[in-house]
């Protein structure tokens, strides 16, 4: 699965209220299911329409980068009581990258499609379980000048099973559970296999303020990774105060660490982000909704250590986006 954008789709709501406040992109990571609902400046609102596209422009400067993306289109679509149809595609425009040989310009695609359906709620462990199952196609595509490895492309054919739960922690309650993937990897070089089994947080504490966690536990073998396992936590802080029904300033930190064993020449990977920003939100005709965020200079930091070598870059972290989304 594509963890650069965390782009695993839809959501469902064990408690609407006491999960007020979120992000799209990790409400999507968070609910799983049928019920609806949007972001308005990181609180979470139920809505009865069964379908939605988004789409944005993003603008995002790092210490060794610079991105520029292309949301085209995300959302779902309803296509009965039980299952759905789920979109992601953006087109992906890199700025004097440092990939260790020189800063490059080059361009990519990355898309996640797929097939979903409401597998209902069972009890398990004492427990009420959300379930859904999914049949996904996701596509990643860069391409890299031929002095940095040329052209590279995967097309990747999955089952994926999610599930998740409640529980009472923080004051408006945590939701958790699990991710799992398997899927068959068509990829430039040796086609393979890739299997997953992740761990997820959302936590709601008060006041603003608010958690997640993921626990990645990935096994990859395809391509370069020959039989590797990958143990990585990405865990994201948040803090959000409202000025009005329009405008916030939201303070996000996240830190992201990804650890390969075996079959790799790669060893760990480190990155932490500053983020402070301020949100914009407005339905300026029914149902279609102006979103957008403002980034304030924050911090980054990344490093990479690999058997023969080792990098780190920071300096000023910088985020802008502005998008529309529509519910129907």
């Amino acid at each position: 699965m594509n963890r650069v954008k965390n782009i695993f789709f839809l959501m469902l709501l064990v408690s609407l209220t006491s999960f007020s406040k979120d992000e799209l992109a990790l409400e999507e990571k968070s609910f799983v299911g049928k019920s609806r609902g949007i972001d308005v400046l990181n609180f979470y609102e139920p809505v009865s329409e069964k379908n939605s596209i988004r789409n944005y422009l993003s603008y995002e400067y790092g210490a060794a980068y610079s991105l520029v993306e292309w949301k085209i289109a995300q959302g779902y679509i309803a296509l009965d009581e039980k299952w759905d149809f789920e979109y992601d595609t953006d087109r992906e425009f890199y700025i004097d990258d440092d990939l260790g040989n020189g800063s490059v310009n080059y361009n990519g695609w990355d898309s996640l499609v797929g097939f979903v359906k409401d597998t209902g709620r069972h009890n398990f462990a004492g427990n009420m379980w959300s379930t859904d199952f999914g049949i996904m196609w996701e596509y990643n595509q860069l391409g890299l000048p031929g002095e940095s490895g040329g052209n590279y492309e995967k097309n990747e054919f999955a089952l994926r099973y999610r599930l998740r739960t409640n529980a009472d922690i923080g004051m408006g309650g945590t939701y958790w559970g699990f991710d799992f993937w398997l899927g068959k990897v068509f990829v430039t070089g040796r086609d393979g296999y890739s299997l997953e089994g992740n761990l997820l947080t959302s936590t709601n504490w008060g006041y603003g303020w608010q958690t997640f966690n993921t626990l990645y536990n990935e096994y990859y073998d395809y391509g370069g990774y020959e039989g590797t396992y990958l143990l990585g936590l990405e865990s994201i802080t948040r803090w959000t105060y409202e000025f009005n029904k329009n405008w916030a300033f939201c303070f996000e930190t996240e830190v992201d660490v990804d650890k390969f064993i075996g079959g790799t020449s790669q060893d760990y990977t480190g990155e932490l982000t500053l983020y402070p920003h301020l949100l914009y939100n407005r339905e300026v005709y029914p149902n279609l909704r102006v979103f957008s965020e403002i980034g304030l200079p924050g911090y980054g930091y990344k490093k990479n250590v690999s058997d023969s070598s080792s990098s780190t870059d920071s300096g000023i972290y910088f985020l802008a986006l502005i998008g529309l989304q529509y519910i129907w």
